[in-house]
């Protein structure tokens, strides 16, 4: 199967124009031997005299330039042989900063034999800012087939699936033998290129409102609170709903098996759990067919799908760099740059998925870092979920405390962790795309890609813990752990050894968790607080411990995790030392 490569720079519609010609059956991984991730995904052929009926098409990371540094980074390093093993290169442009890009369309054609096609992306933009470029002119000075396209419409995507399938012969393709220099580059613009003046529109003056250091953070962090409101409030909505099918559907069916399972006490508690024979709480139930299945699919996935949905929209409506850039400032005191934010802000939907995101971060210490910082201080959507039911239980002063407990940790940690690495950062060189009106399909197309991933991570690993958990329940296998641990808990946390089997099952889930912690109507307020700060400073679930692994090795993720217990410990100690006097 031949390979089709996406080439551009960062931030020019590459991954919008993959997901146009792929779909959303897509596989993405590393890089062998770095931690760059890269897409692959099946492109069908529409050229009716075609050879190949399939080709791979893959999307390479974002690259400026493949020039010669003294120490290039993984990106620009897998770009380059990403393109060494390509057939066809699709060279992705953006037409409002042609200069720009037509260097790395220069190095593509030194480096590159091999068909090569420039589309022309962000086509509407250009003539929106008075762009005009001579399509034709411009494909014979490169001697390269130039498609304009609107990935985001999809418009010139048919045309420029129609040429990579059945690819036009050129003459006189552009011989480049020395270093590529900017006077041949602009001479280039010149030729193809002519601008119109224009008045300023209204939505650009919004553009630089978002960016202004007072309004922008102000406008980022009224953002911030009305996604989450909103996720909690319809996910809230969602759950109950779900809740009412099961109680009409599914309940009887599994009332039967209880019955039917008289008897074989074992396989009542594992399967089914808890009952008074007419009616199953799912929340509480504890059985693999009962909240092995409800707390991913009616408490996890809801909010999780909402996040990812609002995500998306930020993501294509462009507003996700300027939020990077506002966040500059603050995240070099992390010894991290602007678009660390990225990453922190996934993983307040999923901690695995911001994870992976920092392997946009351009060094392994920066990579470090971040997971590290989201692990401990970014609680995931179930997290949230669990800190503010309890904060119906305890009262929205504790809930204010956990919240701001855990910013203490996050700001403290990352300055620490950054004065050991003030050199680790670059200054943050970001191109800013412009605002645009999402399109719902291909946010919807995305969503289903990151659901689809979710379960198969959530459901198994669910089912796995309550099965572990209830088995050692029911041999009563945690008791003597819980009696062994409990004389530290009290003395350090003031928290009874009936608490510590809650925290030993947040390694899993923390839904698990919650679900035993709401069983316990003992706890004082002050208690409950402790605890759940506790279970929020901890690891989100074992995926992250996984993934932790993968990416940064043993030994690493055993800091990370003697990091976490300490800090989890001060911070319980301190806690508690404080509500006494609340």
């Amino acid at each position: 199967m031949k390979k089709i490569v996406l080439m551009g720079n960062p931030n020019v519609g590459k991954s919008l124009l993959f997901s146009r010609l792929t779909g959303t059956k897509v596989v993405t991984s590393n890089f062998p031997g770095t931690t760059v991730g890269i897409t692959r995904g099946t492109f069908s052929c529409t050229h009716k005299n075609c050879n190949e009926h399939q080709y791979m098409l893959i999307d390479a990371p974002g690259a400026y330039s493949f020039s010669d540094q003294k120490a290039p980074a993984d990106i620009e390093k897998v770009a380059l042989k990403i393109t060494k093993s390509a057939d066809i290169i699709i060279n992705v442009v953006d037409a409002t900063s042609l200069e720009r890009n037509l260097l790395l369309t220069l190095e593509l054609i030194k480096h590159h034999k091999g068909p090569l096609i420039m589309a022309l992306n962000l086509w509407d933009e250009a003539k929106y800012h008075g762009i005009s470029i001579d399509i034709e002119k411009l494909s014979s000075i490169l001697g390269i087939p130039v498609i304009p396209t609107i990935a985001l419409t999809g418009s010139g995507v048919k045309e420029l699936a129609t040429t990579v399938t059945d690819f036009p012969t050129l003459k006189n393709r552009t011989t480049i033998n020395d270093s590529i220099d900017w006077n041949a580059i602009k001479s280039i613009e010149n030729q193809v290129q002519t601008k119109t003046a224009r008045k300023k529109r209204l939505h650009e003056y919004w553009e630089s409102i978002t960016l202004d250091p007072v309004w922008g953070t102000l406008i980022a962090i009224a953002i911030l609170i009305i996604c989450f409101s909103a996720i909690f409030f319809i996910a809230d909505h969602i759950e109950n709903f779900i809740e009412i099918i099961l109680q009409y559907c599914y309940t009887p069916l599994l009332l039967g098996l209880y019955k039917l399972l008289n008897g074989f006490p074992f396989l009542q508690t594992i399967l089914v759990g808890t009952t008074d024979g007419s009616t199953i709480n799912y929340s509480e139930a504890m059985g693999l067919l009962t909240s092995g299945l409800y707390i991913p699919l009616a408490k996890v996935a809801p909010p999780v799908g909402i996040f990812y949905a609002i995500i998306g929209l930020l993501e294509d409506s462009g507003y996700l760099p300027r939020l990077a850039t506002l966040s500059d400032t603050v995240m070099h005191r992390f010894a991290l740059h602007g678009f660390a934010i990225v990453p922190l802000i996934l993983g307040a939907g999923c901690n695995v998925t911001g994870i992976l995101a920092t392997r946009l971060l351009p060094n392994r210490a920066q990579r470090i870092i971040a997971s590290f910082l989201l692990s401990i201080a970014i609680p995931c959507t179930s997290q949230i979920a669990m800190i503010v039911r309890m904060g119906g239980r305890m009262g929205a002063k504790y809930m204010f405390v956990i919240f701001a407990c855990l910013f203490f940790i996050w700001y403290s940690v990352g300055y620490f962790l950054g004065m050991h690495q003030t050199k680790s950062y670059d200054e943050l060189i970001l191109e800013l795309p412009p605002y645009r009106i999402p399109d719902i399909k291909m946010v919807f197309k995305k969503l289903s890609y990151r659901m689809y991933n979710f379960f198969g991570d959530a459901i198994p690993v669910t089912i796995g813990g309550i099965f572990i958990l209830l088995v050692c329940n029911y041999f009563h296998l945690l008791d003597g752990l819980a009696n062994f641990l409990g004389v530290f808990s009290q003395k350090l946390w003031g928290l009874p050894s009936t608490v510590v089997p809650i925290i030993l099952m947040g390694l899993f889930r923390k839904e698990i968790a919650l679900s035993f912690l709401d069983r316990h109507s003992e706890l004082t307020n002050a208690q409950l607080c402790v605890t759940t700060l506790l279970l929020s400073i901890s690891f989100a679930c074992l995926s992250v411990y996984t993934i932790l692994y993968k990416e940064f090795g043993g030994r690493v993720l055993f800091y990370m995790v003697a990091a976490m217990c300490g800090i989890a410990t001060l911070m319980g100690f301190i806690l508690s030392s404080i509500l006494v006097y609340i």
